[in-house]
């Protein structure tokens, strides 16, 4: 998906930073919000091929901004007959139910990384 439109949520300057060189070496269009409020204001005004979403912003969670997203109408279901996917970020591992309610949400969330994803009491 090169030259892919890329909304990076991610409020720690340092990894944003990080992963917005990589996506601009690799020739993709990214804007860049530090909170829910801003991430969501941009769902708004563009549509984006890709969100590479933060879980623990400072003014509420990934899963409430994407649950807000669709909601207020902003996170198509599908983009060019495929469901937008979205790149949790997280320090802390994922559980297959908060996984399944992206999915559910109509975005792609394939597993990742660190083995299996696994609840957390």
């Amino acid at each position: 998906m090169p030259g892919a439109r890329i909304l990076l949520v991610e409020d720690d300057e340092a990894l944003r930073d990080v992963v917005e060189r990589n996506l601009l070496a690799r020739g993709h269009d990214v804007s860049i919000a530090a909170d829910a409020r801003s991430a969501l204001a941009q769902l708004h005004t563009a549509p984006f091929d890709l969100i590479v979403l933060d879980i623990n912003l400072p003014d509420q969670t990934g899963w409430e901004v994407l649950r807000a997203a669709q909601r207020e109408g902003c996170l198509p279901h599908e983009v060019e007959g495929h469901k937008l996917p979205v790149v949790v970020l997280s320090a802390v591992r994922v559980s297959a139910g908060r996984l399944a309610e992206v999915s559910d949400r109509g975005a792609a969330a394939p597993g990742g990384g660190g083995g299996e994803p696994q609840e957390r009491e």
